[in-house]
């Protein structure tokens, strides 16, 4: 479980999500339960799984609306997983990636090949169990690369609005650099 804490007075600086505290040890670090597995150990085995795997589903979905509230307007990507096939040049990726899908800012897992523009694209809640987990474990990566492109896309809009201005000041034949505020 990761908490964030606010950000610092009239910094406007994203919050900062604390690393997890240690996790509970792996069933398969306990001895294994002697004996054949049963069906109904199995059946209990899944509904744990199961009944985990919806909190996981309910926490992404806290993620994607704290991303959301803080309306940061900007798409963003993080790299999860890449395969490439040893037989042909084919690469595969799998990205976490917080953008704008069906006209919604969204949690959003992208699966293509490298080169093709052509990628799935699908809510984080609906991936695999392993991407998911994965996806929970990016979230802070992500959101430094949400930071790297608002200030990428702010600089670019200040080069914008600077060259706006000064496209408008040629043509009312005043001189590009005459005071031209930011």
């Amino acid at each position: 479980m990761t908490t964030s804490s606010p950000p610092p007075a009239g910094r406007g600086a994203l919050p900062v999500v604390r690393p997890r505290p240690p996790s509970v040890p792996l069933p398969s670090a306990r001895p294994p339960t002697p004996g054949p597995a049963t069906a109904a150990e199995l059946a209990e085995l899944a509904k744990k799984l199961h009944s985990k795997t919806d909190t996981l589903n309910e926490s992404l979905l806290e993620a994607e609306s704290a991303i959301h509230d803080l309306k940061l307007g900007v798409t963003a990507f993080v790299r999860l997983q890449t395969w490439e096939d040893p037989q042909s040049t084919i690469c595969t990726y799998t990205d976490l990636r917080f953008g704008k899908y069906d006209g919604k800012w969204q949690l959003l897992i992208d699966t293509g090949e490298e080169g093709d523009d052509d990628c799935r694209t699908c809510h984080v809640t609906k991936a695999s169990r392993e991407v998911r987990v994965v996806a929970a474990q990016s979230l802070q990566k992500l959101l430094d690369e949400m930071r790297t492109a608002i200030r990428v896309e702010s600089a670019e809009v200040d080069n914008a609005v600077f060259d706006a201005r000064a496209f408008a000041h040629a043509l009312r034949g005043k001189e590009a650099d005459d005071g031209i505020p930011f």
